[in-house]
């Protein structure tokens, strides 16, 4: 059991993108292929190295099977598109493979805020017209 907690680790600190990306969390749904214990569908949150929309990511994941009434924990890889992220990944707990979507709070070109402008220097000129 140790092993396969190291091996987690391992594989996230790996796919894990540099500390200048904000990372993004998601709750969706993945379908297991095959498995000893749960199978099926199951509810899951991640945490995804990256918030940028199109972009390749990485990630943990928690889920909970409600058929079996299980918990599974994992590593996946996974791409960012608009509003979610799809993902491929394995469950250590459960000894499967998965595949989801979720939704996630990621940010797309519209998204960023705009360029501030520069303040003027100095205080304002003020002109006055001589009426005559």
């Amino acid at each position: 059991m140790k092993l396969k907690i190291l091996a987690a680790i391992a594989a996230a600190t790996a796919i894990a993108q540099p500390v200048y990306a904000d990372p993004a969390f998601s709750l969706g749904v993945t379908f297991n292929f095959g498995g000893q214990n749960a199978s099926g569908i199951g509810i899951t949150a991640g945490v995804w190295s990256d918030n940028t929309e199109e972009e390749f990511t990485g990630g943990l994941t928690g889920t909970f099977y409600p058929t079996s009434n299980q918990f599974g924990a994992g590593v996946a890889v996974g791409y960012n598109f608009e509003n979610g992220v799809g993902m491929l990944g394995y469950d250590f707990l459960q000894h499967n493979a998965q595949f989801g979507v979720g939704f996630a709070n990621i940010e797309g070109e519209d998204d960023e805020d705009p360029a501030p402008q520069p303040e003027p220097e100095g205080e304002p000129e003020i002109v006055v017209q001589d009426p005559t």
